[in-house]
């Protein structure tokens, strides 16, 4: 279970991962697949940092 604390560290990276996720999406013309890869970047990259 994730603190509060830990959600608000996640927040700017998952948004990190999603940004970079659209931007996939439009160079592959695809925007549902961008947000998709950017959700799974942007929650794998919030939890290497959780984890440090």
């Amino acid at each position: 279970m994730k603190t509060k604390e830990d959600l608000i560290k996640a927040g700017p990276s998952i948004g990190v991962g999603l940004l970079a996720g659209i931007g996939l999406g439009i160079a592959f013309n695809n925007i549902g697949l961008g947000i998709a890869f950017g959700l799974i970047f942007g929650s794998a990259y919030s939890q290497t940092i959780g984890k440090k």
